[in-house]
Order: C-alpha cells, then structure tokens, then sequence
C-alpha cells in the first residue's frame, strides 16, 4: 500500500457546538486517505466499493457507519492477498499519525484499537485443537470484565454514598442552625417592632423598619423550610408573578450589594405566571446573585438579571442573572455543581448546588455559559402556570 499525505485541516474539538462533540468532518479526508491505500485494478474493487458505499451516506451519517466501513475495507484488501495484520497495523497507524480525532468516537476507537491479528490467532488455536484453552481464554475474559464492571459499579456507588452522606451531614447540621437561627429572628422581629411602635407615624424611618420586620419574616420563613426539608417536607407549587419575586429580592439585597458593583434589572413587560414555590425561587435568584457578584471581585463590574420566555413550544418564563467577572474554564463548569466545589478561600461550596436541586425539584431547566475572563450567565427556565 501506497504513501499518502492528508491535507492538513482544523480539526473541531470535542467541545465545539458544531461539531457537537463528534469528529464528524474528520471522515472524508480519513477515507480519501484509505482510497489511496487500495491497490489498482479489479483487485481493490471491493474495497472501492465500501468506502463508496460510505460516502453515499448522509455526512450526519458517515460517522456512524465508519466502523462497519473499515471493516469491510480490511476484508476486501485481505481478499487480495495482503496480510490482515500489516493491514491493521497501517491503519492504526495512519488514524493515530493524521487523523486522531476520530478516535473521540467509540465505536471507531474500537474497531481501530481491537487487538491485533484476532482472526490470525482464533485460526491457530483452531488448527492446534486446543478448543479447551479457548474456552478456558474465553471464560476467563468475560470473568475479567464482569469483574472491571462491578469495579466500576462500586466506584460509581462509593462517590454517590460519600455524596449522600455529605449531603446528609449537611442536611442535619443546617437543621440545627436553622432552628437557633429561627429563634434569634424571633428577637429581631420583637425588637424592631417595639422600636417601631415608638416611632411617630411620620418618622422617616418606619419605612426602613418595615422592610427589616419583612426580611425577618422571609428569614424565618426560609428557617422553617430548612427544619422541612430535614423532615422531607415540601411546600405545594403555587401559580405567582416572577417579575414580582426577583423585584422582591433585589430590593432584599440592594444594602449588601458591593459599591463597585452594579445590579442592572431587565424585566420583561409581559410574563404567564410561574408555577412552582415562590420561596424555592426566591432563594435560587439570591443565590445566583450573590454568586455574581462574588464573581466580579474587587474590581468594578455590573450584574444583569433578566426575565423573559423561552420561544420554545413549551414557552417556560425564565430568570437569567449574568456578570462580567472572571468567568470559568470548562473544567470548573463541570464542576460546580458539585456540594462543597468552591474556588474561593471564603466560599463553602453549596449555594449553586443547592440552585440545580431546587431547579430539578420544579421540573425546570439551569443553563450554564461562561468562559475564563469572559464573566457567566445563568439562565433558570420554570414551568408556566398554565402548562402546570
């Protein structure tokens, strides 16, 4: 078989949105490779004919049919007379040297790094009638995997029982806090009130009181969600006003928002109702707040939080927050949702866990942009009142 060079090309990587994580494009210059490699004349008809057959396919398709087309290509080109393992060896070798990406796909990485000369040696151990030590070989292979899936298993199980725990350990300590916490509300709430009721109907700050005795209530009333949810209690979804409840919360927060930080609402005019728990959402839209802004650092930046509806058929009203702080690799996006990930020296790693798991409880959708330097955005889709 003949020498041939690949014209070299961009390949896209397995993150690529077009190539959506499969080397798709990497198929026709791989089998104009392999049609240089076909000897001349009706001898490599056959093999000819599988990559034709291949290239008839629709180029979504091409991929899939990749591995069964190799196949045949061997064949053919054994059927002329050249050895089947030279032939497997060239061909690993000319996937590994010019065309890796397509080992990004399973089924071709298979087919190119089976073992070498299986036919060769199935054939030997047939003519030296050792049928006993074939059996034996076999048995022991399925032994061997049956034996690496339960590793496996057990390894998948051991992270998910460690996860359950932590969560637990979790669960029962904020358990706690949540009940001393709600009592200390209890004598804030007194407080405030009493120094209210001293105040003059038209003292300019009963208006500020107000709103602390407003914020302890949602305080305490996130307390007592908390003791629920260590009891497995869950509050009944209800039909209420997004723009409402994301207003409701940038006001909760607009005295602990940095000075260098700016918190820009977008809210859209018109939105169907949401059906899910009101208090759910609002501790979602603080968290990914306060998330923003931690996110931005010392420096100045800007929050934007958004809400508008999916153009979808499902049309789910949606609450985005953004900001132009240092944003996130791919890596640590694949991670941050995992209890306890942080990397901030103050952060604890729990509040964006906490937001896909309310997100999952609504049947809701939590999407995720972000690059490094590049700030990131998160988008919480819910479920409308009238699909509900």
């Amino acid at each position: 078989m003949s020498e041939h060079a690949a014209h070299p090309r961009k390949v896209d990587s397995p993150a690529s949105p077009s190539a959506e994580g499969r080397p798709r494009a990497a198929v026709t210059p791989f089998v104009r490779a392999l049609e240089a490699r076909i000897p001349a004349g009706a001898s490599g008809r056959n093999a000819r004919r599988a990559l034709e057959r291949l290239m008839e396919q629709p180029e979504p398709d091409r991929l899939d049919a990749l591995p069964e087309a190799i196949t045949r290509f061997e064949q053919a080109l054994v059927e002329t007379g050249l050895d089947s393992g030279e032939i497997h060896d060239e061909l690993r070798a000319l996937v590994r040297e010019k065309h890796v990406a397509l080992l990004r796909d399973p089924a071709v990485a298979h087919v190119i790094e089976a073992p070498y000369r299986r036919a060769d040696m199935l054939s030997w151990l047939l003519r030296e009638n050792v049928g006993r030590a074939e059996r034996l070989s076999a048995e022991t292979q399925r032994l061997q995997q049956e034996l690496s899936r339960a590793l496996a298993e057990r390894e998948v199980l051991s992270r998910e029982l460690e996860r359950q725990r932590a969560l637990a350990e979790v669960g029962l300590l904020a358990a706690g806090i949540a009940h001393d916490f709600n009592n200390l509300l209890q004598v804030i709430a007194g407080h405030t009130a009493m120094v209210r009721g001293a105040l003059p109907p038209d003292h300019p700050e009963r208006e500020s009181l107000d709103k602390a005795i407003a914020a302890t209530r949602r305080a305490s009333e996130l307390s007592r969600r908390m003791l629920g949810l260590a009891r497995q209690e869950s509050a009944p979804a209800q039909p209420f006003d997004l723009n409402a409840v994301v207003t409701e919360v940038i006001e909760l927060v607009a005295p602990s928002v940095p000075r260098h930080v700016r918190v820009a609402p977008e809210l859209a005019e018109t939105l169907p109702p949401v059906f899910a728990d009101p208090t759910d959402v609002r501790r979602i839209v603080l968290n990914l707040l306060i998330n923003a802004w931690q996110a931005i650092g010392p420096s100045e930046g800007t929050v934007r939080i958004r809400t508008g509806q999916a153009t979808a058929r499902a049309r789910m009203p949606w609450v985005e927050v953004s900001d132009d702080g240092c944003g996130m690799s791919e890596e640590m996006r694949g991670r941050i949702f995992e209890p306890f990930f942080t990397t901030r020296p103050d952060g604890r790693g729990l509040g964006l866990p906490m937001v896909h798991q309310l997100v999952e409880k609504h049947g809701g959708q939590l999407e995720v942009w972000s690059e490094t330097g590049a700030g990131a955005r998160f988008r919480v889709s819910l479920p409308a009142a009238a699909l509900a």
